[in-house]
């Protein structure tokens, strides 16, 4: 027990994170407990071994400057051709995500079907542990989701001209966005973007940004996204509970990290509340 329990410091002080020793001690307790069940007298020695517990930090979103340099370069991209569906495409990947706060898998799954006519809201988008929730459109972003809509559409029907027949319920089986890449017109699904092209699309707009402007954004995923809407959200309304259900979370607790603050803000609270003595 004591070696396991050294075991566990000894990561935790070369510097791995509490979520990597856990696992790494999860794997050690499911080997004691088969070999307990196998050899005569052994005993597990992670047994009552605890994993590490840390307070949860803040998820990191984008600050402003980040937006901005985003912003601008997809609108710089969007502007260099006169069409590209692709370019289209990822930049409204971009503000669908800034601006709704999905995760890069709710978003991946949608197909048309589940917006309402008028693009105000999303309906019975799936989210964890098996709920669904719906999601609000803003105004501004209606139009992008409109105009790219339609370009999706003749971007189909570019490659599989017997899709100008399909009616408009058999659109709404189609993927919201769309990928003709090895796609059968007679699988909508096949259309869908695979797993790991919304993180490269994210990834490859902060890679870019850093060789034209240097150091100055940080590396982006789809999920710190999710965290620059969730702030956003929060700074306006100062609402915990209306953070929580745009995010789709069970649990307000867990939305509750987005109002944790940095030891830089709590030094300063305590200092600015001193002087006041």
């Amino acid at each position: 027990m004591h070696k396991t329990r050294d075991f566990v410091d000894q990561r935790i002080k070369i510097g791995e994170s509490p979520s990597t020793v856990s696992r790494r001690l999860a794997t050690l307790k499911h080997l004691g407990r088969t070999l307990s069940e196998r050899v005569v007298g052994f005993i597990n020695p992670a047994r009552e071994v605890k994993a590490p517990v840390f307070q949860l930090a803040k998820p990191q979103g984008l600050d402003d400057n980040e937006i901005r340099l985003l912003k601008e370069y997809v609108d710089k991209e969007l502007r260099t051709e006169s069409y590209n569906f692709l370019k289209i495409r990822n930049a409204l990947i971009l503000e669908f995500l800034l601006s709704t706060g999905l995760r890069a898998d709710e978003i991946r799954l949608l197909v048309r079907g589940q917006f309402a006519e008028n693009l105000n809201w999303i309906q019975h988008v799936k989210t964890k542990g098996k709920r669904f929730r719906d999601v609000y459109l803003s105004e501004t972003l209606r139009p992008f989701i409109l105009s790219y809509m339609e370009n999706a559409k003749q971007e189909i029907i570019l490659k599989f001209p017997s899709a100008a027949k399909f009616s408009k319920k058999e659109w709404d089986f189609f993927p919201f966005l769309v990928s003709t890449h090895r796609a059968s017109i007679f699988d909508p699904a096949s259309f869908a973007l695979a797993p790991k092209t919304l993180w490269t699309i994210i990834s490859d707009f902060g890679k870019a940004i850093r060789i034209e402007e240097g150091n100055q954004i940080s590396h982006i995923h789809p999920h710190k996204l999710r965290h620059t809407f969730a702030h956003g959200l929060l700074n306006s309304t100062k609402d915990v509970r209306i953070v929580a259900q745009a995010l789709g979370h069970s649990d307000v607790r867990t939305t509750m990290r987005y109002t944790e603050r940095t030891h830089e803000e709590l030094a300063a609270a305590i200092e600015k509340k001193e002087s006041k003595k």
